[in-house]
């Protein structure tokens, strides 16, 4: 089902390298960004205003059936979704911030997009053929890699796409990369336009299980202090509230580059 990562980087490398001016930036930047990359967390964006607390009672994430039919067409069954570096998904109020070890330690997989995207949000830049379910499942699987796979893959994909690595993290909604994605995806509608066209989205195969004292869960992300003190008492300590005024998807952003320029 998923593809080997030496599969992957070559199909990677044969478009930055047909590009001078991004061949010559992704050089310029690959030190930076192997540096970067095993630093980069995952984010779970979750919960509705009822049902959220159960995260945290049951103490896991649970796997569930897959988004879209193109994934259950490559046999994937079940799929627990994060966003790499990013806050991308744009419902829930709280994010998890999680270790990227959760890629080397659980079965899953990775896409250098939102796999739901492929539903209505996103086509061929240049089409050669309809862009029907047919289609859209044989470019999953020619994107699909292995989730422990994920940090050697986000190295280059980072030189590759960007002038400065950490420039992934920090692009806004309505951003894009300094050169087009890879993979040849670009949004439908270009006024909805947002970061999941070209974020890497790792896709794991069975529940997570993410207790406070473990090694994945590294932060929690809130908006307001009502929902810290619903939260049980040893996930407390976890608990980072939003700034007033500022969106979920930002503050996380503004938070992993602060750890990764902390790290640096």
């Amino acid at each position: 089902m998923a593809r080997q990562l030496s599969e992957l980087l070559e199909s990677l490398a044969r478009i930055v390298s047909d590009e001078d001016a991004r061949s010559v930036a992704s050089d310029a930047c690959s030190a930076a960004a192997a540096a970067m990359a095993p630093g980069v967390l995952w984010v779970h964006r979750s919960g509705r205003a009822g049902d959220w607390r159960h995260l945290f009672e049951q103490r896991h994430l649970v796997a569930k059936e897959p988004g879209t039919p193109f994934e259950k067409a490559l046999g994937i069954d079940l799929a627990v979704y994060f966003f790499v570096g990013a806050c991308a998904y744009p419902t829930g109020i709280l994010a998890l911030l999680v270790a990227p070890l959760a890629g080397a330690t659980h079965e899953g997989t990775f896409t250098p997009y939102d796999t739901g995207a492929l539903k209505k949000h996103v086509a061929p830049a240049v089409l050669s053929g309809p862009w029907d379910d047919a289609a859209k499942t044989q470019h999953l699987n020619a994107h699909l890699g292995r989730s422990a796979d994920v940090v050697r893959f986000l190295e280059p994909y980072l030189s590759g796409h960007f002038r400065d690595p950490v420039d992934y993290v920090r692009v806004r909604p309505g951003g894009s990369p300094d050169f087009p994605a890879y993979h040849g995806l670009v949004e439908v509608d270009v006024a909805s336009r947002d970061r999941r066209s070209w974020t890497l989205e790792a896709q794991l195969h069975v529940d997570v299980e993410i207790p406070p004292d473990g090694l994945l869960l590294e932060e929690i992300w809130l908006d307001h202090q009502d929902l810290v003190d619903d939260l049980p008492d040893d996930f407390k300590r976890l608990a980072r509230i939003l700034p007033d005024g500022v969106p979920l998807a930002v503050a996380v952003a503004e938070r992993i580059e602060e750890r990764l320029r902390k790290a640096s």
